[in-house]
């Protein structure tokens, strides 16, 4: 026989450990295949949920930010115009300011 052949490979058995002793699952009792299946279910859920979970927070980081920015861009519109408005409402010599107090 070649080595080819001789080297099949094997087809492993699932096992479980516990407290440091191995079992096939297969040879569990049915209730605690049952549970097994469960709580392995229960594990990919709650990965699924830690990523939403993760997801959902960025999602409210980002929202938050958006508020933040939106109030002070408001804000610092708000001053400009206002800067803007004193400043269009002072009058200038060139604008005859000056010679209406002189002659009062």
């Amino acid at each position: 026989m070649s080595e080819a052949m001789q080297a099949q490979p094997q087809t492993q058995v699932p096992v479980i450990t516990i407290d440091d002793k191995e079992y096939a699952i297969d040879a569990l009792p049915e209730v605690a295949q049952v549970n097994l299946a469960r709580a392995q279910q229960l594990q990919r859920e709650i990965g699924e949920l830690q990523m939403l979970l993760e997801e959902r927070q960025l999602t409210l980081q980002a929202r938050q930010n958006a508020v933040v920015k939106a109030v002070q861009e408001a804000e610092f519109n708000a001053e400009n115009a206002a800067e803007s408005g004193a400043v269009q409402g002072q009058e200038t010599p060139e604008q005859g300011g000056e010679a209406d107090e002189h002659a009062a």
